[in-house]
């Protein structure tokens, strides 16, 4: 009779006790969306059709998000960067619903230097 013998070495399993406040920021960091320019027109459609939330015009720069979440505290938002006399560059990214307008303004020239 033959016998074979075999010896298996079982990992582990890979588990991580995590906080509901930790589990909640992991959830966010992998919604999010870096910044990426769009046309004007793409930018024009958003703020006619969509419900929009904390929009705000501060001088020659303008920004909004979708009243809608993504996901969680998650946000599509769009911003309008003034570049030159009458000449606008236009963004979109996803990120958390608590950023201010001069955070997505910042969030956008850093984009631009790039």
């Amino acid at each position: 009779m033959n016998t074979i013998t075999a010896t298996v070495y079982a990992a582990p399993p890979s588990m991580s006790l995590l906080t509901l406040k930790e589990v909640r920021r992991r959830m966010n960091e992998g919604e999010k969306l870096p910044v990426i320019e769009i046309y004007e027109q793409t930018f024009d459609e958003v703020l006619e059709v969509e419900p929009l939330k904390n929009c705000c015009y501060e001088g020659i720069t303008a920004s909004f998000m979708l009243s809608a979440r993504y996901r969680s505290n998650v946000r599509d938002i769009f911003a309008r960067i003034s570049v030159g006399m009458n000449q606008y560059r236009f963004f979109h990214f996803r990120d958390l619903y608590t950023l201010k307008h001069d955070e997505i303004v910042e969030r956008c020239k850093t984009f631009m230097q790039q």
